[in-house]
């Protein structure tokens, strides 16, 4: 939370500074994500709400960002899941679907949003799909250390851990690299 706090004061002098908004989001996200395993359900959803409610305000100020929509279905994705409301699942699903019909999105961007479209599809209990979509992530940009840390994710969700393993080194050994 303390990510949060710094955006909070930043916010303060740069309420207009749309960055901030995505910023705090992630920092929202990511400590639900980096203390999934200390934190109740409860607090999880809260952190995740307040995460929501920051990407949907950086959507309405940078609507040209793909990052906005990213960052969106990243946060809906995760709700969904601890919220157990699977039509978050599916907004998010909807949003990776129309980003990937841009023309115009960098080879990272395509593999993000491959890789969301990925975790909702395995949230929405459509395992064989998300498997084929993790791995169109990873062929697209195989140096990017989020698409394997999220399959590994995925693999820790149903029960390979030994797949989560792997996917997991390699996600740390292309991180040491950055």
């Amino acid at each position: 939370a303390e990510g949060a706090d710094r955006c909070n004061k930043a916010l303060a002098l740069a309420p207009n500074y749309a960055r901030l908004y995505w910023l705090r989001s992630a920092a929202f996200n990511g400590y639900v994500f980096n203390y999934s395993s200390a934190l109740s359900n409860d607090k999880k959803v809260e952190q995740l709400e307040a995460a929501l409610r920051d990407a949907k305000t950086y959507v309405k100020m940078a609507p040209s960002d793909p990052l906005a929509y990213q960052t969106l279905a990243g946060v809906l994705n995760n709700y969904g899941y601890e919220s157990k409301n699977h039509s978050y699942n599916q907004e998010a699903l909807d949003l990776a679907n129309a980003l990937l019909k841009s023309n115009n999105l960098s080879k990272w961007d395509r593999a993000y949003s491959i890789s969301s479209r990925a975790i909702a599809l395995g949230n929405l209990r459509q395992p064989d799909e998300a498997v084929r979509e993790y791995a169109r992530a990873i062929e697209m940009n195989p140096d990017d250390p989020a698409v394997w840390e999220a399959r590994a994710s995925y693999w820790d969700n149903n029960s390979r851990p030994d797949l989560a393993a792997s996917d997991r080194r390699k996600g740390k050994e292309l991180r040491a690299k950055w």
